[in-house]
């Protein structure tokens, strides 16, 4: 078992409370109450790991929290609760200098009662209530002519009903709509396609 020792408590003096273990580490300390730190900096954070000193939390000014890596920022929230990733001036609710990637669907989308399927030259998906308020941006391009390819969003309204702007399409490509089903078209001759279809927001 560990022996905490207290070496010297100074009160209102602003003098460090000097904590030593017999063992070297304390396993584990439980504090009831707040606890104040520094605020630190990116290259020296208030709250770090054991060996890595440049890596942590820090706060940068008042209702402030931002994490730093490498001593560089990476992170912050401001005090109007606007996340900055690359920025420390974030305006937005979420502001991203720099570029950014999400997860894309490439034989099914989650909520819908079709897939679409690689490789076909027609591909059909009919939407449900599940995909309500949903916005995607899908991209197609034919397999064997890389020239021939189509970008477009596509809102899915509170019928299920899909809703297409086409942002650039080459001759051959088509997405049209029918109810609640989407129809994408590369009607290039013995060719097909490949597509990608990236869920870019839940406006539930």
């Amino acid at each position: 078992m560990s022996t905490l020792k207290v070496n010297s408590i100074e009160a209102n003096t602003g003098s460090e409370i000097d904590i030593n273990s017999t063992l070297g580490t304390i396993p584990s300390i439980i504090i009831s109450g707040v606890t104040t730190v520094a605020a630190g900096s990116a290259a020296a954070p208030s709250i770090t790991p054991t060996g890595d000193s440049n890596t942590g939390i820090f706060f940068p000014s008042a209702d402030t929290i931002a994490f730093g890596e490498g001593g560089a920022e990476a992170l912050r929230i401001d005090s109007s609760g606007r996340v900055g990733i690359g920025t420390t001036s974030p305006t937005e609710k979420l502001y991203v200098e720099g570029g950014i990637k999400g997860t894309y669907f490439t034989s099914g989308l989650a909520g819908a009662t079709a897939s679409l399927t690689n490789g076909s030259s027609e591909n059909i998906i009919t939407f449900t209530s599940n995909n309500n308020y949903q916005l995607y941006i899908f991209s197609v391009r034919a397999v064997n002519n890389t020239s021939v390819s189509g970008v477009a969003f596509v809102y899915i309204n509170g019928a299920a009903n899909p809703i297409v702007n086409n942002i650039s399409l080459s001759a051959g490509v088509s997405f049209t709509v029918s109810g609640t089903t989407l129809r994408v078209t590369c009607s290039t001759a013995t060719d097909s396609f490949n597509w990608r279809a990236i869920r870019l927001a839940d406006l539930n």
